[in-house]
């Protein structure tokens, strides 16, 4: 790391800073957990806050820059306001946002970590996005909001080109009550919220299940969700909440989504 200049900059908490030329920089960060190598460009240091501008870093998987600012005074938490290029990124470098998101794959995406919103809660802003995993192809934009006591997803704008249901098994932590394989293509806009009264304004998609070749089911629907869900003697079917069900035999039973808030809905029509 060099150093080759420090002197007075413009004022922050007071009227002296350093500025820092790095060549070559390796960083082990805890929160939140980056393991940066070969970190090159310029740090800012004034009083209580940092101005970073990384032409380039790796994780052990990725690659890309970063530009932004960082302060730590005072009585609150650590802020946080960095734009970041994924130029290559490994799933497995940042699955720590969600425990079951998948840690193969990966792709390109404008990553924005800043807690300006809520500053005990830090926003992941993905924006450009073009990731592969898990059989999926995912592009668009959204925002986690790691820290609040359930995970936030918000501001999706995001297209399936598909979406396979092994990445929602895999999302999902653990397989669904019933056994729905097959790739679903469409599109999503939800306002989002925390995933237990999450909003969607509007979804539109086309599932290809491949225990029934040949079959495909169309439908779309907005609203919001807050849904349990189990089995049922038969296949009971709500409209009430954003519950948009494929009626179709399945393997291993049927399955009931029961909620509580209004909704619009297109239920799916079967075709072979």
């Amino acid at each position: 790391m060099r150093e080759p200049m420090s002197g007075r900059t413009a004022p922050d908490s007071n009227g002296f800073g350093r500025a820092i030329d790095i060549g070559s920089l390796n960083v082990d960060e805890s929160d939140p957990p980056f393991r940066f190598r070969n970190v090159r460009g310029r740090l800012k240091l004034l009083a209580d806050s940092a101005w970073l501008d990384f032409l380039h870093w790796d994780l052990p998987a990725s690659s890309g820059a970063a530009k932004g600012k960082v302060v730590w005074g005072g009585p609150l938490p650590i802020r946080y306001d960095v734009a970041v290029r994924g130029d290559s990124v490994a799933l497995n470098d940042v699955n720590w946002v969600y425990p079951n998101l998948p840690k193969t794959g990966g792709g390109k995406v404008l990553l924005t970590i800043s807690n300006k919103r809520d500053v005990h809660v830090m926003d992941y802003k993905l924006a450009q996005m073009d990731m592969r995993s898990d059989g999926s192809h995912l592009t668009g934009d959204m925002t986690f909001g790691v820290g609040a006591p359930v995970l936030q997803l918000r501001n999706v704008d995001l297209i399936a080109s598909p979406l396979d249901f092994t990445f929602i098994h895999t999302m999902n932590g653990k397989p669904l009550p019933i056994d729905w394989e097959g790739q679903i293509y469409g599109s999503v806009r939800a306002s989002g919220g925390p995933l237990t009264d999450f909003e969607v304004d509007a979804a539109r998609a086309e599932w290809r299940d491949s225990h029934v070749p040949g079959a495909v089911s169309r439908f779309s629907g907005s609203g919001g969700r807050q849904p349990s869900i189990r089995y049922g003697p038969t296949c009971a079917f709500t409209t009430r909440t954003f519950s948009i069900a494929m009626a179709q035999e399945s393997r291993r039973g049927c399955l009931e989504v029961v909620g509580s808030r209004m909704a619009r809905t297109s239920l799916p029509m079967m075709s072979r």
